[in-house]
């Protein structure tokens, strides 16, 4: 990075810094210190406004503050007040994570697992040889401890190299114990690598809307009669959301969500 260029990203950082400053100055002073703590987006902002100034006294020039600034992209959370595509991406990301939290629950006690076992029968066994010393060192993938055990169980589940591993682990090792060992956990760890882009692809309904077509409370004036405009505007959100699925207005599951949606933010126009 030249000198001008960081002169010129210093400037523009010390504008925003004082931006941010004046909004929630003002922010303050008009709602009152009490309202403006109680809200969940201008706590937000002045959480940003703190991290900005801490980032300033710090100086600018060392790598915490550097990393302090990354802090600041939280305010595109904020965009969901009013940007209705992008809170429907956000509830998508909610509702995909509670759903895929027992999974990824599971692949973890079973990657901790088999990297306990994988201490217990090779830790300290894999080993290569330095070209520059000719003295043994630990082999890229090596089950000495804990955090290399766990990746080297991953790398076997995503099949990456695993019958070269297990054959080194043959040579170091008893040679039926060390094949049993690397064919179980691909024939066990792959289906759960295998499901897991699929268990957080596909966006599960919002229990509310599950009841929400027989419910005498769906023809209230609180539901919006017609969601024709809104499936065309939020389609490409949707679309990018989910991954795979394109968004169709006929869904039933797709019209709960942008139903959900449309309850929280409430109508910025009369439906037609």
């Amino acid at each position: 990075m030249t000198r001008r260029l960081a002169r010129a990203l210093t400037r523009l950082n010390n504008l925003f810094v004082l931006i941010f400053c004046l909004e929630a100055y003002i922010k303050v002073r008009g709602w009152g210190w009490p309202l403006y703590k109680k809200l969940g987006s201008p706590a937000l902002d002045f959480l940003v406004v703190v991290i900005s100034l801490l980032e300033v006294f710090l100086g600018g020039t060392s790598a915490r503050s550097y990393a302090l600034r990354c802090v600041r992209l939280l305010r595109l959370f904020s965009l969901g007040r009013k940007w209705k595509s992008f809170r429907l991406v956000l509830t998508n990301v909610l509702y995909t994570a509670a759903n895929s939290l027992p999974f990824l629950l599971l692949t973890t006690t079973f990657l901790s697992v088999f990297a306990i076992g994988g201490m217990t029968f090779l830790g300290g066994k894999l080993r290569d040889t330095d070209p520059s010393t000719g003295l043994p060192v630990p082999a890229r993938a090596n089950f000495d401890s804990f955090y290399w055990a766990v990746i080297s169980i991953f790398q076997i589940m995503t099949l990456d190299d695993w019958n070269l591993h297990m054959y080194r682990a043959m040579g170091a090792a008893d040679a039926a114990l060390a094949a049993g060992f690397y064919v179980t956990a691909v024939l066990l760890g792959r289906p759960w690598i295998r499901r897991l882009p699929a268990s957080t692809a596909t966006p599960p309904s919002p229990p509310s809307c599950a009841d929400s077509s027989s419910s005498p409370a769906s023809s209230s004036p609180s539901t919006p009669p017609d969601l024709r405009g809104e499936d065309l505007r939020l389609s490409s959100a949707f679309s990018f959301a989910s991954g795979r699925a394109s968004f169709s207005p006929s869904s039933s599951s797709n019209r709960c969500i942008a139903r959900s949606v449309w309850a929280v933010s409430g109508p910025t126009r009369t439906p037609t």
